[in-house]
């Protein structure tokens, strides 16, 4: 098992954070808010990516089953999102690694968040958890738990 604010500390070092961000909070904020900093960290069935959900991709139930329906990791990244960030390369049963979450888990959110023009806390909260934070769909609440952790932590860090 893995400690979950080392984690932070080493994945911090590959986010390419925005200016005014803390890379380390934010991901401990995240991870706060997806797995409780890591302790509920299996993977997660999501009903919207199942058959008759929303973001239902067939070809990944073909290959994977109900594992291509589940997210994964401290940070809860979905499948579907690995499979793309990774050029098609890691299966579910990977991303039961923890290394292997962290670094799938920080290239997603470098190159489709980040990447994707999200520079504040709130920005990132909301393309984490709805795909892109500049559509209608705003998790309010998801956001706010986020920015609670993460101005918790920074204030933690500074004492």
């Amino acid at each position: 098992m893995y400690n979950f604010d080392k984690l932070c500390v080493l994945g911090a070092k590959m986010v390419d954070a925005p200016y005014g961000v803390n890379a380390e909070a934010l991901l401990w904020a995240i991870g706060g808010v997806e797995s409780t900093w890591g302790r509920n960290n299996v993977p997660r069935h999501e009903k919207a990516y199942h058959r008759g959900g929303v973001y239902f991709n067939r070809a990944l139930d073909r290959r994977f089953g109900c594992a291509a329906h589940c997210s994964y990791g401290p940070w809860q990244i979905m499948f579907e999102n690995v499979w793309r960030i990774s050029s098609k390369s890691i299966k579910p049963q990977e991303m039961n690694d923890t290394l292997t979450a962290l670094v799938v888990s920080v290239e997603w959110l470098n190159q489709r968040v980040i990447g994707r023009g999200a520079v504040t806390v709130v920005d990132i909260a909301d393309a984490w958890n709805s795909g892109t934070h500049r559509d209608r769909k705003v998790p309010v609440a998801y956001i706010a738990k986020v920015v609670y952790k993460y101005n918790a932590r920074v204030a933690n860090m500074q004492e």
